[in-house]
């Protein structure tokens, strides 16, 4: 590992990149943390601890799906860095503190906006 790619296998504990069936977390106090570049990436939760990052970058994409109900599909309590897509799936329990860790110019989409766009700072 010793990177912060988010698709090279021996980043993540399991040894492989998360899929759509996946529950990610990012913990605090790792020496490097993900980022997302170039690639769509759809897991089913995400768990970010206070103090973890998360990088999306232009032309990327991370597709969280709550489809099991872990995590309420998503708890966010460090910063994901977004100037790609970020897009909540429609079992995701979408709380406003949470979106308040979400910068960065890029796209947010979310089921219970009344647009399904929002640049965040």
């Amino acid at each position: 590992g010793h990177s912060s790619d988010w698709n090279c296998p021996v980043n993540w504990s399991e040894g492989r990149v998360p899929n759509e069936f996946s529950k990610v977390i990012i913990p605090d106090g790792a020496n490097f943390y993900p980022v997302i570049k170039g690639i769509e990436t759809p897991i089913d939760a995400l768990l970010m601890e206070a103090g973890a990052k998360l990088s999306i970058q232009p032309g990327s994409r991370l597709t969280v799906l709550g489809e099991t109900g872990i995590f309420d599909g998503i708890i966010l309590l460090g910063l994901i860095e977004n100037n790609g897509t970020l897009e909540l799936g429609k079992e995701v329990n979408v709380q406003t503190a949470y979106l308040n860790q979400v910068h960065g110019k890029g796209i947010l989409v979310y089921p219970s906006a009344s647009t399904n766009s929002l640049a965040k700072r």
